[in-house]
């Protein structure tokens, strides 16, 4: 009986350990990426004010990642993920998590868009909740394949609260993916470590010197508008931070 009891304990012992944090030799990793408004988080459906002194209110904001790496000290790779779909559609933060090796990371590398070769899939071959699943509806035609970023919203200019104006970006093609490392200094020993970053959402129009002007380039869907999908995909890319 004494026998049996020391068991259990152990047992016990060894499951809350488990439960806490990742596994052994391993590290649970969130990163958050938190979108805002010059500085302040962006609401979808929310207005905000614009340094034109206008409104804007975001109805779509979701963009993909493709090969979510962390880059060790001695330049090995740690696969995060190979494909995300960043929605804000529930909130501010959209987050991933993994179980990391332990170890020091000098760098977070990931694709913005979905890579080549995912991008060549049928998206009938995915489970309903996988990121490329037609359930997503981000698939546009086997000609243009997957929308990269869905950038919505609406726009109010006289502040009546009318909001009789809108933008559109739906951006897609293999050329405008593009890779994105970001250095940062990360111990994983054990237990969770987190990495944050933000989504500058005012960036995609007031980059400077690569300025969208919604009112006169108010939408397009790459191929209409070729060189205005890559200022957006461009700007979306600093602002991400």
């Amino acid at each position: 009986m004494k026998t049996r009891n020391i068991l259990l304990i152990v047992f016990a012992a060894a499951w809350i350990f488990s439960s806490c944090g990742g596994s052994e030799g391993e590290t649970d990793l969130q990163i958050n990426l938190n979108a805002k408004f010059e500085n302040q988080d962006l609401v979808l459906q929310q207005a905000v004010n614009d340094p034109l002194g206008n409104q804007l209110r975001y109805t779509v904001f979701k963009f993909y990642l493709s090969d979510i790496v962390l880059v060790k000290d001695d330049n090995t790779k740690f696969e995060i993920s190979d494909i995300e779909l960043v929605d804000f559609n529930t909130g501010s933060t959209f987050s991933i998590e993994a179980d990391i090796e332990e170890g020091s990371y000098k760098a977070l590398e990931f694709g913005l868009g979905v890579s080549p070769d995912l991008n060549a899939q049928d998206p009938s071959m995915f489970a309903n909740d996988h990121p490329l699943s037609s359930f997503t509806n981000t698939f546009w035609t086997w000609t243009s394949k997957y929308r990269f970023a869905l950038i919505e919203g609406d726009i109010d200019t006289s502040g009546n609260g009318s909001f009789p104006l809108s933008f559109i970006y739906h951006t897609g093609l293999d050329t405008l993916y593009t890779l994105k490392s970001m250095p940062l200094s990360l111990n994983a020993t054990g237990g969770s470590v987190t990495i944050d970053l933000n989504v500058q959402a005012d960036e995609i129009f007031f980059s400077t010197g690569k300025e969208v002007d919604y009112i006169n380039e108010s939408a397009t869907h790459t191929m209409d508008n070729l060189s205005l999908a890559a200022r957006v995909m461009e700007n979306l890319f600093a602002a991400i931070q």
